[in-house]
């Protein structure tokens, strides 16, 4: 490789830069060699010398080059990387190392071959070193903007372009399709076809394994009635309504989670009603793209991003006409949330769609929280949690904490995020009765906790439910394997992680394991799946928990 390129980077760097060299090439001899074949199955990988320089190019061009310095190597982020315990401490495999690597390509001493893109590739994108990072270094940013380039690069077989074409371009944005395909799986679900085809076991000819355990936690889908019922699809509130600005919430409800889990939204607008608020859901909304940023198609993300950015001040001024407050947008997927928040950075190169992505991203707010900030008192605090100390950054490679001794700027950022004041939650919430003792735990997901710094407020709600014990999972700010389609695409190594949680899962002993995103709602499913407690255990969704929960304090008030 010509290594005589010129480098980006600035003068008062370059002495860091020259020291960190020799790191570079050792670290390049720890990449990790995997059992699975290389280069992956369907593309063709770049082989030429020539196309190897375009591509180091385009690292020094595109690449953030003072994000990567801002790395100081200090190794507190190996012990909340799952790929990092998971492969016994391999150094290429934690985000120090990929770091590494990505400055090396940028510096010519490594070059991006199949071994570099699959360190990238095995990353789960949990951002769980974002948070255990002292120097606060963007590295989910950092993550697809190398995915983007080597995307650029890449040559697919036909097939596989096929796919991304109708899965990333023609279904995931697309509300119509989204729900004619869940009309089509309720059909399955309830015409005896599942029954007759899991009898059968046609899908183990039919489909590979991780398609079929995939089917097998698909969630009930809501029948063709309820999923293009208008309601949903409309405007909930208008501006000719009494009710004050003040007192409206508008409400993002995805792509696969209106699909999947079309009843979980609706009781998400059933919670902000209740809580005295008119919600509208924006029916021209469409995929939030985080799933197209992870797959390096960054270009379709920003058009998604710029439609969803214009549907909601649309609706905004529909129902602010005189913009006398700023309408906040209720999300209840982490991975969702979290991506629209970081709209500011994608379109961070279009200084108008920047500061249109700015207001956008500030009034983004989770589910959990909103109630908290909106909710009656609580009549007793609710304890925080103490974070267990985080191991050194020598010690071995373990599960048993990820916090840092010294807090980060994004750590502070999480313990400080979630206000506890609360306002107009039903009462119901703070019931006193008893219904059951049910022991349940909670399991963060990791965009919800590490990219929207969220994680007191699920806890505190939960605490706040009576006839119920919380136990905290340890090590629930661990990824649990899900990380979008990674479960799909890398399947081996995202059942070790999820195999890994379960096992603190158990010792929890608890009947419910609730988190806030449909990706970790199924895989915590097929984790109860795989460790043959069906029959005893269950994963929700916080929204569908609290709303259950408050059902049946309605019906024992009824009784009464």
């Amino acid at each position: 490789m010509n290594t005589q390129l010129q480098k980006p980077v600035k003068q008062d760097k370059a002495d860091h830069l020259q020291e960190s060299i020799k790191q570079h090439k050792a670290m390049s001899q720890q990449v990790v060699r995997h059992d699975k074949p290389l280069p992956q199955q369907g593309v063709k990988q770049y082989k030429t010398l020539p196309e190897a320089e375009k591509i180091q190019r385009d690292f020094q061009q595109k690449m953030d080059i003072e994000e990567l310095m801002n790395c100081t190597r200090c190794g507190f982020c190996q012990p909340s990387c799952p790929t990092f315990v998971q492969t016994e401490g391999k150094e290429a495999a934690s985000p120090r190392g990929r770091i590494a690597l990505m400055k090396g390509v940028v510096d010519g001493v490594i070059e991006p071959d199949e071994h570099f893109e699959r360190e990238l590739s095995l990353c789960l994108g949990c951002r769980a070193c974002e948070t255990a990072c002292p120097s606060g270094v963007n590295y989910g940013q950092l993550l697809e903007q190398a995915r983007a380039i080597l995307h650029e690069h890449k040559t697919y077989s036909w097939p596989i372009r096929l796919f991304r074409s109708i899965f990333f371009k023609k279904v995931l944005p697309s509300a119509p399709v989204l729900k004619t395909i869940g009309s089509l799986l309720w059909v399955y679900q309830r015409s005896g076809l599942q029954w007759l085809v899991r009898k059968t076991k046609l899908l183990h000819i039919l489909l590979p394994k991780s398609m079929v355990s995939m089917e097998r936690i698909v969630p009930d889908i809501s029948s063709p009635k309820e999923l293009w019922k208008k309601e949903m699809n409309s405007v909930l509130s208008d501006a000719s309504d009494q009710t004050s600005a003040s007192s409206r919430v508008q409400f993002f409800k995805g792509c696969i989670m209106d699909m999947m889990f079309h009843q979980t939204n609706q009781r998400t607008v059933k919670l902000a009603q209740r809580a005295g608020f008119n919600v509208h859901v924006p029916q021209a909304q469409t995929c939030c793209g985080a799933l197209h940023a992870h797959a390096g198609d960054i270009q379709t993300s920003k058009e998604l991003a710029k439609r969803n950015i214009e549907v909601f001040e649309q609706g905004e001024q529909l129902n602010d006409p005189v913009a006398s407050t700023t309408l906040q947008i209720l999300t209840n997927a982490g991975g969702c949330g979290a991506f629209l928040m970081e709209y500011p950075h994608l379109l961070k190169d279009e200084p108008e769609w920047k500061s249109r992505a700015e207001r956008f991203a500030s009034r983004i707010v989770d589910i959990s929280e909103w109630l908290i900030e909106n909710a009656d008192e609580y009549e007793e605090p609710v304890k925080t949690p103490t974070p267990t100390p985080t191991a050194s950054p020598t010690a071995s490679p373990t599960l048993t904490s990820t916090v840092p001794q010294t807090p980060s700027s994004s750590q502070r950022a999480v313990l400080s995020s979630e206000s506890f004041n609360s306002k107009n939650l039903p009462a119901s919430f703070n019931s006193q009765s008893s219904i059951s003792e049910e022991v349940i735990t909670y399991q963060d997901s990791c965009h919800l906790r590490h990219g929207m710094k969220v994680n007191h407020a699920p806890r505190q709600l939960l605490h706040q439910t009576e006839g119920t014990q919380f136990v905290e999972l340890k090590n629930a700010n661990m990824c649990c394997g899900s990380a979008g389609i990674y479960n799909i695409m890398e399947q081996e190594m995202s059942m070790k992680v999820l195999d890994h949680k379960m096992q603190d899962v158990k010792k929890t002993q608890a009947k419910t394991i609730i988190t806030s995103n449909p990706g970790c709602l199924l895989q915590m499913q097929l984790g109860i799946e795989r460790e043959g407690l069906g029959n005893q255990m269950k994963a929700v969704h916080l929204v569908d928990f609290l709303y259950e929960q408050e059902e049946i304090k309605r019906r024992h008030g009824e009784k009464a």
